[in-house]
């Protein structure tokens, strides 16, 4: 799967960042350069793809020991 930051102008002034293909935190730290160009951030929310990715790298850390 491909990695792709989308960026979303609303006519309310507020933007949103959009991010696909990422695995973990790995979506954050590629959005982060756009939050910091387009201001304060007001809420974050983490997609299915974040949240099982997230869950996967700990099993893998727990199985390691």
């Amino acid at each position: 799967m491909s990695k792709t930051i989308q960026i979303t102008f609303n006519p309310d002034g507020t933007t949103e960042i959009k991010t696909s293909g990422f695995r973990g935190d790995s979506c954050m730290a590629a959005a982060q350069f756009f939050k910091k160009a387009l201001g304060s951030v007001l809420r974050t929310k983490k997609n299915p793809e974040y949240l099982q990715a997230e869950a996967v790298e700990t099993a893998k850390m727990r199985g390691s020991e």
